[in-house]
């Protein structure tokens, strides 16, 4: 029996264009969250938060190995 493997290895670029609205936070925390995005990406994404999502793929590989018994 065999197993497939792989890893795949991207940049993603956000780009942020929101209208600044009364009652939003003070800029500075807004900057300070922005800063601890790297464990929101994945849900932002997903909710479609962001004006435009760019992935440029740095690496791709796909492989099969035998498992030892």
């Amino acid at each position: 029996m065999s197993r497939i493997k792989g890893r795949y290895v991207a940049q993603v670029i956000l780009t942020i264009d929101e209208e600044r609205t009364e009652g939003m936070a003070p800029f500075e925390e807004i900057k300070e969250n922005f800063a601890g995005i790297t464990k929101e990406i994945k849900k932002d994404l997903e909710q479609g938060d962001f004006t435009t999502v760019e992935v440029i793929e740095q690496f791709s590989d796909l492989y099969e190995v035998e498992e030892e018994s």
